[in-house]
């Protein structure tokens, strides 16, 4: 009995009533973080510009067919807590707001409709109160102050603005073609999409599925759009979202397969295989420039990739190399089996080494000098580095070849897409493990992607409707005879470098000293608010890459937001 005494752990117990009542959780006030404490007069504007932007981004989504669209809502950086995010009054799924994505740090994407956030800026009008309450605490007798989650989820948003073409394509076709012809890239473009919730707005998801799939099939002879996991078993993972697309040789017609594609005889594409090149730079330039052109104005567009390098890790060390032979394996050891993924291992040299392989690429298509490497190294490093026999299976290991990558100029035939190359990668993987007990794999390939981020955005070249104003001073200006400028040097008949001279004439002319050129578009662009044109349509005039940057010209625009919201309460009003 004392044996088993003197086993038992020791506990000390520092409060002993606490093993003898019951631990009952009194709830506490809930404490709502006021972003703006001390500040209402920061708060009343930040609240009337926040109610501006939802109204901005409601008239612009009324405008459409589908009133549908995505808002990117950027907390500022003291309520990245989930428990200070605006998604438990403001932005909720059963008042037609529902959380779709996140991205940076941050930055949260709602679903939206013209009319939810409507009834957004509504909200935030009435119940984010512009001064703080002051209670006197019943048991202290202190005062604190009672901020309302209204208040403290409008004051965690730093901005808010909609999902436009520039969040979807940040490249030229031209770059597009100039990274896609380089001989090892897998597959075509790859576009993410957002998943509707078709509970909060099933007309407007319709109208957007719909116009995805008609627009697409419209593009043109030769389009393969495939959704990743297209005619493969999804292994348990959720359904993708995400899909590729490419212009195809002797591809007859379209064929087009959506994520969300459920209509009676949707196209079930065969699973890739050896695909087909895609189409030549110079001949097919428009069609790529359509393609971007229509995804850019998609709603369910999320973000355009390019498609990724499949590069090889370089075996030259730099060192002098000499010629060595490796030993042959001996019948009666059991080696363990290391996994070689790469372009193949020689069998003139190391076949008694290899014990099966993937099957996959044909002698002739294979790029044995890295495998067969990095197969030696596996194989003989002992003997062919005496330094390293402390360090390595002093027998050498045997190798199962997976060999998934032909030489560069077959990449492309090979794997349609990137999502296609990893699952038969993972298929591969698995019958090494399986049928040889492999356990180690070494793959010295790697993917990159055109840049270390998302390419930077940059101004490109833009259309813009001319009024028919100045049509008449437009059809009196000189031509000259193969010019082909409306404006041009007459001396060199080439465009102007500079109008600064021409500028200082013409304002001296004109008895307007000090005037910019610059502010002939502010006045342009407020002479459009003011005649009730809505920001969105402003923005695109002015050619603004984002949103935020027409948001100056904000406070011209209350009698027209005044207008929508009065027509938005009627319409709700009449139901």
């Amino acid at each position: 009995m004392v044996d088993e005494i003197n086993r038992r752990p020791v506990q000390v117990v520092l409060d002993a009533q606490k093993f003898v009542e019951t631990f009952v959780r009194k709830p506490g006030p809930q404490e709502h973080r006021d972003f703006y404490e001390g500040n209402d007069d920061g708060f009343r504007v930040h609240k009337e510009q926040l109610i501006m932007r939802v109204l901005q981004i409601a008239v612009a989504l009324e405008a459409t067919e589908s009133k549908l669209g995505f808002v990117r809502v950027q907390v500022r950086e003291q309520a990245l807590a989930k428990s200070h995010r605006p998604t438990r009054v403001l932005f909720t799924a059963d008042r037609g707001l529902p959380l779709v994505a996140s991205e940076n740090n941050g930055e949260l994407i709602f679903q939206a409709t013209s009319s939810a956030l409507m009834r957004l800026a509504n909200d935030i009008e009435a119940k984010a109160e512009l001064n703080v309450k002051v209670i006197t605490s019943e048991e202290t007798g202190e005062e604190k102050f009672k901020v309302s989650k209204h208040r403290s989820e409008v004051g965690s948003i730093a901005s808010i603005r909609l999902n436009d073409n520039q969040d979807r394509v940040a490249f030229s076709a031209r770059d597009a073609l100039t990274w896609m012809q380089q001989p090892h890239v897998l597959g075509g473009y790859i576009v993410e999409l957002f998943q509707a919730d078709t509970v909060a707005a099933p007309e407007g998801a319709r109208i957007e599925m719909t116009s995805l799939r008609e627009d697409l099939e419209a593009i043109g002879q030769g389009l393969l759009v495939r959704t990743f996991d297209s005619g493969r078993p999804l292994k348990g993972r959720a359904s993708t979202s995400a899909m590729s697309i490419s212009f195809r040789d002797g591809l007859e017609g379209t064929q087009v397969e959506l994520p969300f594609d459920v209509r009676p005889g949707a196209i079930a594409l065969d699973p890739p295989g050896r695909a087909r090149r895609p189409v030549g730079y110079a001949a097919d330039i428009e069609m790529h420039h359509a393609l971007l052109a229509t995804l850019s104005e998609q709603a369910l567009v999320r973000r355009v990739e390019l498609p990724p390098l499949v590069e090889a890790s370089p075996a030259d060390s730099g060192g002098t190399f000499i010629e060595a032979k490796l030993a042959q394996p001996v019948s009666d050891v059991n080696y363990p089996v290391v996994g070689i993924i790469d372009g193949g291992v020689s069998r003139a040299a190391l076949g008694k080494w290899v014990v099966a392989d993937a099957g996959l690429v044909p002698d002739a298509h294979k790029d044995l000098g890295h495998g067969s490497f990095i197969a030696g190294l596996v194989s003989g490093a002992a003997a062919l580095n005496k330094n390293l026999q402390s360090s390595v299976e002093p027998t050498g290991c045997k190798v199962f070849d997976l060999d998934i990558f032909p030489t560069r100029e077959f990449r492309a035939e090979y794997y349609d897409d990137v999502e296609f190359f990893f699952d038969l990668l993972d298929e591969k993987v698995k019958r090494a493990k399986l049928e040889h007990r492999v356990r180690v794999f070494n793959l010295s390939f790697g993917l990159r992607a055109p840049g270390s981020s998302r390419p930077a955005r940059r101004a490109n070249r833009a259309t813009y409707p001319c009024p028919r104003l100045p049509w008449p001073f437009i059809e009196r200006l000189p031509r000259f005879k193969g010019c082909p400028w409306l404006v041009p040097n007459t001396d060199t008949r080439k465009p102007f470098v500079s109008i600064k001279h021409g500028w200082q004439h013409a304002i001296k002319e004109a008895k307007l000293p000090g005037l910019r050129l610059h502010d002939l578009r502010h006045s342009a662009a407020s002479n459009m608010v003011n005649s009730g044109v809505d920001l969105f349509a402003v923005g695109k005039v002015l050619g603004h890459a984002s949103y935020q940057s027409t948001q100056r010209y904000s406070h011209l625009a209350n009698d027209t937001l005044l207008k929508a919201v009065e027509a938005g309460a009627a319409k709700q009003a009449a139901f």
